[in-house]
């Protein structure tokens, strides 16, 4: 393989790896987030459920969208809004614009 072949081949099983890490890791830190931002449960849950909804609502989306403009187009659009909603996440002290930004992140 040369050597961009393996620099693809890394970036894409990284960012694949990601996706477990961040709903197991938002599921765990639900208690704490609760507890943070003086949550109840319900608001607190859609920090989990908006990005597994918007996930699996643009998954089909973001295949024909590849096919009409290009799939590295479409994965560094997805990295950069990924990599954005991840740093906006940390800063925010409202549940309601957590749920928001984790939502758009799951896009």
């Amino acid at each position: 393989m040369r050597k961009k072949q393996i620099l693809v081949l890394v970036a894409v099983l990284l960012s694949t790896a990601s996706l477990p890490i961040t709903l197991t890791g938002a599921s765990v830190a639900l208690p704490d987030i609760a507890t943070d931002l003086d949550a109840r449960l319900t608001p607190v849950q859609w920090v989990v459920n908006g990005y597994n909804a918007t996930f699996a609502g643009f998954m089909l989306v973001s295949g024909s969208l590849a096919d009409l403009v290009g799939r590295r187009r479409v994965y560094a659009a997805g990295v950069g809004v990924f990599a954005v909603t991840g740093l906006l996440s940390t800063l925010v002290t409202d549940i309601v614009l957590l749920d928001v930004v984790r939502a758009v992140a799951g896009a």
